[in-house]
């Protein structure tokens, strides 16, 4: 198996493109959170609502973003 693969974090470069990775892709993750709730939003279903509510809230308190 790949060295590499076994241990990413084996230096402190390979330990800061996996944060920026993780921080991207946890900004596109609440961009498409705010745009379900936006369309959501006029719905009737206040549950779905809720829940991407506080998909959006659990992600602006991990503070990737």
């Amino acid at each position: 198996m790949n060295s590499q693969i076994d241990n990413p974090f084996e230096t402190i470069e390979s330990a800061h493109d996996f944060v920026t990775l993780l921080s991207k892709a946890v900004s596109e993750a609440k961009q498409e959170l705010e745009s379900d709730v936006q369309r959501e939003f006029a719905s009737d279903v206040s549950r779905r609502l809720d829940a991407l509510r506080m998909a959006v809230y659990m992600l602006d308190k991990s503070k990737l973003t």
